[in-house]
C-alpha cells in the first residue's frame, strides 16, 4: 500500500504517518517544514520497513501545489490523506484578502486538487480521507475562515463520495472535536483536557483503511468524547 499524506508533520499528520507504517510499502509525506520532514522519515524508516519520500511544499502558494501534483502523477497512490491545515482564531473585522486566500489555499484548494489528481492517476480504486473538523458541522465565533472551509471539505467529501463510486474510489471525512495537537491549544473556551489525542484519530483513520473492503461503509464520521 502506497500512502500520500499532507501535513504530515503536524498532531494528527504525524500521527496517521505512525498508524501507518506497518501498512505502507511507501509513505509520500509532505509539509512545509524539511527539517521536520527528514527527522519524520529517519523515525520513520528506523523503525519499520516502509520507504519514505519527502515532499516540502507551502499549499498557499499555487505554484508550490501545482510543483507537488506535476512530482506525483507517475506515483501509484493506493491511499490520499488531506490532513493539512491552518487554523488562526479571529473575528472577521481582522481577516485581511491574502489571509482569506491562505485559507482556501492551503484548507480547500489542496486538498480539492489533489483529490483531482488522485482519481485521474488511480487504478481505478483507491481511498481518499479528509480531515475535516467539528467546524464543518457547526459555527464558532472568530472563527469565521476555519469554520468556512471545513464545511466546504465536508460538502465536498459528499460530492466527490457520489461521484467516485463507479470508479471504486472510497472517499471520507473524518471530523475530530478539540485534539491535542499545537492547532488545538489554539482553541479558546473549551478545556484542552478533555480533547482527543491524536492518535485516537489516527487509529481510527488505520480501522476504516483495514476494513475498506467490506460492502458496509461510511462516507464521514464525527469523532468526539462521550460524556454522561
Amino acid at each position: 500500500m502506497n500512502c500520500l499524506i499532507t501535513g504530515a508533520t503536524g498532531g494528527i499528520g504525524k500521527s496517521i504517518c505512525e498508524s501507518l507504517k506497518d501498512v505502507s510499502r511507501n509513505l509520500y509525506l509532505v509539509a512545509t517544514n524539511d527539517k521536520k520532514l527528514i527527522q519524520l522519515k529517519n523515525h520513520i524508516e528506523s523503525s519499520s520497513q516502509a520507504k519514505v519520500t519527502c515532499f516540502v511544499c507551502d499549499f498557499k502558494s499555487s505554484k508550490d501545489l501545482n510543483k507537488l501534483i506535476k512530482s506525483i502523477e507517475s506515483l501509484s497512490i493506493d491511499v490520499l490523506i488531506n490532513s493539512a491545515g491552518i487554523f488562526d482564531p479571529k473575528p472577521i473585522k481582522d481577516v485581511d484578502f491574502n489571509e482569506f486566500n491562505d485559507y482556501i489555499n492551503v484548507n480547500l484548494k489542496a486538498p480539492y486538487f489533489l483529490m483531482k489528481s488522485f482519481q485521474k492517476g488511480s487504478n481505478k480504486s483507491g481511498i481518499i480521507v479528509n480531515i475535516g473538523s467539528s467546524s464543518s458541522y457547526a459555527g464558532f465565533s472568530d472563527n469565521s475562515m476555519y469554520c468556512l472551509t471545513k464545511h466546504a471539505i465536508l460538502g465536498a467529501s459528499r460530492s466527490l463520495f457520489e461521484e467516485f463510486k463507479k470508479e471504486n474510489i472510497r472517499v471520507y471525512c473524518i471530523s475530530p472535536s478539540g485534539t491535542k495537537t499545537n492547532m488545538g491549544e489554539k482553541i479558546q473556551g473549551q478545556d484542552y483536557n478533555t480533547f482527543l489525542n491524536p492518535e485516537e484519530v489516527s487509529n481510527f483513520i488505520r480501522y476504516i483503511i483495514d476494513n475498506s473492503d467490506s460492502n458496509m461503509i461510511m462516507n464521514e464520521v464525527f469523532l468526539k468524547r462521550y460524556y454522561n
